[in-house]
């Protein structure tokens, strides 16, 4: 067990995620060893709208929508102190990406929850190391 807990910002979040999900997150952050943050979770079209018009995801929101938009997926962050926060880049950080992706799968199948990962699921689409979403 770990000492951190999900922060106020982070539990606002979870708010409209599927229940399952939610209960995964909040497992893995009791057993992670690095401490993280909920970056988003349920979005809006015009928010997937946004970011697809930025290129960063292929789903414009509104003819193909994401998993965010369905309350089925949250993207997740590192925040170690030491390094200054929030590690938004893969690289550099990878320890701490990885005990993150494991505590969430480990989590995950305990729980009996079908969960992919964006490092893993799809690399023909690119590395999405925040993304955890439910499979389908």
């Amino acid at each position: 067990m770990s000492n951190f807990k999900l922060s106020k910002t982070s539990l606002k979040r979870l708010e409209g995620v599927d229940e399952k999900l939610v209960k995964v997150v909040k497992r893995a952050i009791q057993e992670t060893k690095v401490d993280f943050a909920v970056a988003e979770g349920l979005r809006s079209a015009e928010r997937q709208n946004e970011l697809y018009k930025k290129g960063y995801t292929e789903l414009d929101g509104y003819k193909r929508k994401s998993a965010h938009q369905l309350g089925k997926a949250v993207d997740l962050v590192p925040y170690v102190k030491e390094k200054g926060g929030a590690l938004w880049k893969l690289e550099g950080n990878e320890k701490e990406w990885l005990e993150i992706g494991r505590a969430m799968l480990r989590s995950a199948r305990l729980l009996g929850v079908n969960l992919e990962w964006g490092l893993t699921y799809n690399l023909k689409r690119g590395v999405d190391a925040p993304h955890f979403q439910l499979k389908k």
